[in-house]
């Protein structure tokens, strides 16, 4: 039985410490903007589209008294008196939320834009220019030096350099026999060079599949699946390598369950590990659902599917200790790490980075509708006309319905 000795604190501490006068704003585009570099981003029209109708997800991980940034008060008002409603029907606890709007106008007039602390989904100096203007103190941002660490740990180069730190830590010692022929990854690799990476490619086109993925991307956008260099694969491959300066590129596995390990950091020398998420996504990476469930039930499901439990919790450890190490001073907030278990040669093997989210997650929030025992709830409004956000049978997921 995997011990849960290690998600007390997703009960007490890890969420106690984050209530604060929060401001909570929902911006998906963050790792495009993170992409770009630029301060004065501006997302394609579909994604600031996603952006405003999903922007009242944040009311689902919000603390009592708590401001969620907004495009229109009003409408934001009216959802969360039809959530509350909803909510003491089935006897759960009800949600006192106030809303701001990017206009400047709040619905608590007693609250003042320089007393605000902001949380969005993720940082990047766009939205650190964009929150100035409302007039958050700049005390209470990243300074600019920090934004531009935050955007090199999010590059996947990061993650290659990570992983074959974990793989040079973790495989020493006792436990190198037992779990050096359990843990794949070892071919992951980042390059910003064209002929480096062809090599590497044909490297891993000899024994099957690849993968390329680009720099900055999530959700399994600017993923490619490659059978052979030919001549599509080569003009995507340039107009990345061009736009983002490198490519990361990997073994194409036979996948058998996705799954992360979430944590969150602060700059007072503390990473919290706050539980596993288990998520689906399709064969070339792209996001479809979280489950929301018990840490148990999530662990079982993890177990069940041939991953080692000690193996697990060795991760767990080393992730507590070398996020820290790695970040430093320079962020505070979620860490994603999201894995995988695939067959290779017919045993089951983990994979125990394929990427880093320093951001919010889905999965944080899978966590926190299950901790908050939600039903199945549209958790944005139903009316939305191109996206919503839905819990329905044990599952979170985004819906486009157009």
């Amino acid at each position: 039985m995997l011990s849960l000795r290690y998600i007390s604190f997703y009960h007490s501490f890890a969420w106690q410490r984050l209530m604060s006068n929060r401001l909570l704003v929902f911006n998906c585009s963050t790792d495009m903007a993170l992409a770009s570099g630029l301060d004065n981003y501006t997302p394609p029209p579909m994604i600031q589209c996603m952006e405003r109708e999903l922007e009242l997800l944040p009311v689902w991980w919000a603390d009592d008294g708590d401001v969620v940034l907004v495009s229109d008060i009003d409408r934001a008002v009216r959802f969360t008196d039809e959530v509350n409603a909803r909510l003491e029907v089935n006897g759960l606890t009800q949600k006192y939320i106030r809303f701001a709007d990017w206009k400047g106008r709040m619905s608590d007039k007693s609250i003042k834009w320089n007393e605000l602390q902001p949380v969005p989904w993720g940082w990047n100096l766009s939205l650190a220019r964009r929150l100035t203007r409302l007039g958050i103190s700049p005390d209470a941002m990243p300074a600019s030096d920090s934004l531009g660490k935050m955007r090199q740990f999010s590059n996947r180069c990061f993650a290659v350099n990570y992983i074959n730190e974990l793989f040079a830590n973790i495989l020493s010692d006792d436990d190198s026999n037992r779990f050096g022929n359990r843990l794949i990854g070892k071919d992951m690799a980042y390059t910003g060079d064209w002929d480096e990476l062809v090599r590497k490619a044909h490297q891993l086109l000899a024994e099957g599949s690849c993968i390329l993925k680009a720099p900055w991307s999530s959700s399994g956008k600017g993923n490619l699946v490659v059978d052979e260099m030919d001549g599509s694969v080569v003009r995507w491959a340039k107009a990345v390598m061009m736009k983002q300066g490198g490519l990361c590129l990997d073994r194409f596995y036979d996948k058998r369950l996705d799954f992360a390990m979430e944590f969150y950091l602060s700059r007072d020398g503390f990473c919290t590990f706050l539980g596993y998420s288990l998520f689906k996504a399709d064969a070339v990476g792209k996001y479809e659902r979280n489950v929301v469930a018990s840490q148990e039930q999530i662990l079982h499901n993890i177990v069940s599917s041939w991953a080692d439990p000690k193996l697990l919790e060795r991760l767990v450890s080393y992730h507590q200790h070398h996020l820290l190490s790695s970040f430093g001073c320079d962020y505070e907030g979620m860490v994603g790490i999201d894995m995988l278990l695939a067959d290779v040669g017919g045993r089951i093997c983990l994979h125990p980075c394929i990427e880093i989210n320093l951001r919010m997650n889905m999965g944080v929030v899978a966590l926190k509708l299950e901790r908050q025992r939600i039903p199945d709830f549209y958790l944005t409004p139903s009316d939305n006309p191109h996206f919503r956000a839905r819990l329905l049978n044990g599952s979170f997921f985004i819906e486009k319905t157009r």
